[in-house]
């Protein structure tokens, strides 16, 4: 799907014979319809869709760290603070799954490290967690 949003002719043409056969084929239970899936690649629409949920398990509120996505470096002293981003940071690419550029994350200790990124990007408030990490996910 990440192929095909870029403009991979032959992944848009596979992407579109699954969205085929799933229209003709009502009685195929599809587990995560193609639009869902969809909004799952894109870490800033995750992280804004975790702003919107918050929730609370056993009196601990459910969150994501504070973020902000960048276009580019424009006014960047101005996008981090008001998103409460601090340094040191996370700095990660749009895209959350499906090619190798989706691994390639930075931790960043100050604005002149920006001038290194790849842009668009989201730049995510970093928090020591000591090798622990849950993720939770909410159905």
């Amino acid at each position: 799907m990440v192929a095909a949003d870029g403009g991979d002719e032959q992944a848009a043409n596979a992407v579109g014979r699954i969205e085929t056969y799933i229209a003709t084929h009502p009685g195929i239970p599809v587990i995560d319809p193609l639009g869902a899936v969809q909004t799952l690649l894109d870490r800033s629409v995750c992280y804004q869709m975790m702003d919107d949920m918050k929730f609370k398990f056993r009196d601990t509120e459910v969150c994501s760290p504070p973020h902000v996505t960048l276009m580019d470096s424009t006014d960047l002293s101005r996008k981090l603070k008001r998103a409460g981003v601090t340094f040191p940071c996370v700095c990660k690419p749009l895209v959350a799954h499906g090619t190798k550029l989706a691994h390639q994350m930075a931790i960043v200790f100050n604005e002149a490290a920006f001038e290194t990124m790849k842009y668009p990007c989201v730049a995510q408030q970093f928090i020591s967690h000591n090798a622990v990490l849950y993720k939770v996910h909410r159905v």
